[in-house]
């Protein structure tokens, strides 16, 4: 039994976490590296988080489709991503379409022009310009 004015070597952990010994914390202040490395993670997890809300967001506020005399235009809203069809021929053709990737958005450019295809193709069945 150690004597009372010598600490037991258990003095400075803190806990330990369930089933794993390897969790046991120190109290003394994190070094500097790992504070950075803890900040990193936070920010990390911050933009997953703040990613899925907005891919969220968007599955909850779809595409918006508009007509225009013979086009049909669709958008991504809080993006600059657009594709303007028109009919030819009993076929949408692609008259418009983003040429740069919009960092805004939470879905790619090529994932905005497919949706806005299956939209776009949907629309114009609805309206008989396409079988």
């Amino acid at each position: 039994m150690p004597s009372p004015a010598m600490p037991s070597p258990d003095a400075h952990r803190v806990r330990t976490m369930g089933a794993f010994p390897e969790l046991e914390c120190p109290q003394e202040p994190l070094p500097e590296r790992l504070k950075m490395l803890v900040e990193l993670f936070d920010a990390a997890q911050w933009h997953y988080h703040r990613t899925r809300e907005l891919q969220r967001l968007i599955s909850d506020d779809p595409l918006r489709i508009e007509v225009e005399r013979d086009d049909l235009l669709v958008t991504l809203p809080g993006t600059s991503y657009a594709v303007k069809w028109c009919k030819l021929a009993n076929q949408l053709y692609c008259k418009e379409y983003p040429m740069e990737v919009d960092r805004r958005s939470p879905i790619s450019q090529a994932e905005f022009i497919g949706k806005a295809w299956r939209i776009a193709n949907e629309k114009a069945r609805d309206l008989g310009w396409i079988r």
